[in-house]
C-alpha cells in the first residue's frame, strides 16, 4: 500500500515537473501572438517627422543638381559658359555707353549754352557723339576734355589710353603721353580737370 501511494506521489511530481515549463510556454507563445499596441504620435513628433523627410528630399535633391552641374561641366568644360558670360558683360558695357551718348546728344538738343562750351572744348571737327564714344560716363568724358585742353594734349591719344581692355587712370594716361610732367604736375593736372568737369556737368544740366 505504501508503495502504490509512493508511486503516485513519484507521478504527480513528475507531472508537475513537466507540466508548468509547458504552461509557461504556452503563456509565451500566446503573449507573443498578442499584437502590440504602440501610442499615437503627437502633434509635435509628426511634425518632426515630416521636417526630417523633407530634409531628406532636399539633400537628395542637391546631390542631383550637383551632379548635373559636374556632367555639365565634364561635358563642355564650361567653355560655353564662361564665354556668354563675357559675351554678355561686353554688351552690359556698350549698352552702358550708348546710354551715356544718348544722353549727352539729348542734353545738347535742350542746352544751346552746353553745346556751344561743349565745342568749344572738342577738337576742330569732332563730333561730340563721336568725342564720348567709349567713355565709361559723362564725368570721364569732361575730365578727358579739360585735361587736354589745359595741358595742351592731343585728344585723341589722351582717349584712347583711358578707354578699352587696357584702360588706366587718367593720371597715368597724362603720364603716358606727357612723361616729362613731374607727379605733382600730373596730381595738380588731375584735380583741375576733374573741378572744370564738374563744371561742365552742371552747365549741361542748366538750359536757357
Amino acid at each position: 500500500m505504501k508503495t502504490n501511494r509512493t508511486f503516485i506521489l513519484s507521478s504527480v511530481c513528475l507531472m508537475m515537473t513537466l507540466g508548468f515549463p509547458l504552461l509557461g510556454q504556452d503563456r509565451q507563445r500566446q503573449a507573443v501572438g498578442v499584437p502590440q499596441t504602440r501610442p499615437p504620435l503627437t502633434r509635435d513628433q509628426r511634425e518632426d517627422l515630416r521636417d526630417r523627410r523633407e530634409d531628406i528630399r532636399d539633400r537628395r535633391e542637391d546631390v542631383r543638381d550637383r551632379r548635373e552641374d559636374v556632367r555639365d561641366a565634364q561635358r563642355n568644360g564650361g567653355v560655353g559658359d564662361r564665354r556668354e558670360d563675357v559675351r554678355d558683360r561686353r554688351e552690359d558695357v556698350r549698352d552702358r555707353r550708348e546710354d551715356v551718348r544718348d544722353r549727352m546728344e539729348d542734353r545738347l538738343d535742350r542746352n544751346p549754352r552746353f553745346a556751344a562750351h561743349l565745342r568749344d572744348l572738342l577738337p576742330r571737327g569732332t563730333r561730340p557723339r563721336d568725342a564720348i564714344a567709349g567713355f565709361r560716363n559723362e564725368g570721364q568724358f569732361y575730365a578727358a576734355l579739360h585735361a587736354s585742353k589745359n595741358l595742351n594734349i592731343p585728344f585723341d591719344q589722351l582717349k584712347a589710353q583711358v578707354i578699352g581692355n587696357d584702360a588706366v587712370s587718367l593720371g597715368q594716361a597724362i603720364h603716358a603721353v606727357k612723361p616729362e610732367l613731374s607727379e605733382d604736375d600730373i596730381r595738380n593736372a588731375v584735380k583741375r580737370a576733374e573741378s572744370d568737369a564738374q563744371e561742365t556737368e552742371k552747365t549741361s544740366g542748366s538750359a536757357d
